[in-house]
């Protein structure tokens, strides 16, 4: 494996907990999968990640059978993949049943033999329930005979729900009377359909008649509030607590005034603020370095970690703009070929959020010291970087 270059030395102890960022380096044959441990669920990540791009990656036997059913499927025509499935289905092993039916395959090319017969196994065991065995006729990827086998297990199964139902006909439920059909979603606690009703655009008429029933309403149906214009202020503080506690942070927030922001646990201030910071909430007035200073001390008091993370996130978002900036006035340059350069294009890809929120500060201090002209070369790739750390918020 090359020696890494100085820079990577730094943040080598990230890229070690990091199984993307060791999934890309065995991609680019920075790492040979003998290196990993099979008994370290980060590597077995690591291996999964890799081989969903390289399905030819050679794969030891001890990380083959960690792989999970998905992996698998993604490359049934695979040989070394496909007797994995074939046993794991002839298993009855329900996570790779479950798994071949969400996979979406893009070639008609019929699954291997091993394959082929451990499904017509399966369909005699009586394994699959009348829905699956429907799917699975479908599939483009089975031969003939495969087909056959299924085809009388589901003229079998359905002869049996037939004599069911008319041993037990179903009572027509009664018919419920009409209502206000966002207030029957209300009261159901129907997040599902909640969304579907233009929240953002409700009148203030029927804001004011609906939200006595919205904020007796469970704590994730309250939390859709924060879509909802013409809001009272305690109104508003409810539902960003309710926001804050659900963790569905959705990016149609109405606009946060800065005296309800000051109302907030220090919890859905970490969430409001993050949201401005990603430029998916807007507060207002527009936030000033005064306002951020006080609001970040007194959340340190409760919540020193979220404070820490809030005060890098203003840091990077300077950064951001400053690459922006660099980006947009410099013309596409030539990307030096050492080995830091070659490493930070690859962690510009392969970093997922959190690694590159901790990656992209160092980097940073390392990009004060480079030359003007190594600068503009690697702004697009820390460009890149920087916003993806900025989602970790």
């Amino acid at each position: 494996m090359p020696t890494p270059p100085p820079i990577l030395q730094v943040i080598q102890p990230i890229i070690d907990q990091r199984p993307n960022l060791l999934g890309a380096a065995l991609r680019h044959g920075l790492l040979d999968p003998s290196q990993l441990d099979p008994e370290d669920p980060d590597h077995v990540q690591a291996i999964t990640h890799a081989v969903g791009i390289c399905p030819d990656l050679p794969i030891p036997q001890p990380f083959l059978t960690r792989l999970h059913g998905r992996v698998l499927w993604k490359h049934p025509h695979n040989l070394i993949l496909a007797h994995e499935l074939a046993e794991r289905l002839r298993a009855h092993d329900h996570e790779t049943i479950d798994a071949l039916f969400t996979t979406l395959f893009h070639t008609p090319k019929p699954f291997p033999e091993p394959i082929q017969a451990a499904l017509v196994e399966l369909t005699q065991d009586g394994i699959l329930d009348a829905s699956q065995l429907s799917a699975l006729h479908k599939m483009r990827q089975l031969a003939p005979q495969t087909k056959t086998a299924l085809l009388r297990a589901i003229r079998s199964q359905a002869s049996r729900k037939a004599a069911l139902t008319r041993a037990q006909p179903g009572a027509k439920a009664p018919a419920r009377a009409k209502t206000d059909p966002l207030l029957q979603a209300i009261r159901d606690d129907d997040t599902k359909h909640l969304r579907q009703f233009g929240l953002n655009k409700l009148p203030a008429e029927r804001v004011q008649a609906l939200l006595p029933h919205w904020l007796k309403a469970s704590r994730e149906t309250r939390s859709y509030l924060v879509a909802v214009p013409h809001l009272p202020p305690e109104a508003m503080v409810a539902a960003l607590e309710a926001w804050t506690a659900t963790g569905c942070w959705r990016d149609s927030l109405q606009p946060i005034a800065r005296h309800v922001a000051d109302r907030l646990s220090s919890h859905a201030v970490y969430a409001v603020i993050a949201h401005w910071i990603r430029g998916y909430a807007t507060i207002e007035p527009t936030p000033d370095d005064a306002w951020l200073t006080n609001t970040l001390f007194r959340l340190s008091l409760d919540c020193p970690d979220e404070a820490r993370r809030l005060t890098v996130g203003l840091e990077l978002t300077r950064r951001r703009d400053a690459l922006t900036a660099m980006v947009t006035a410099t013309p596409d340059l030539e990307i030096p070929t050492d080995p830091t350069a070659q490493w930070i294009q690859l962690l510009s890809k392969a970093s997922d959020v959190e690694a590159a929120f901790k990656i992209a500060p160092i980097l940073m201090e390392q990009f004060d010291g480079w030359t003007p002209e190594y600068q503009r070369a690697l702004a697009p790739s820390l460009l890149t970087l920087t916003h993806q750390a900025l989602l970790h918020l």
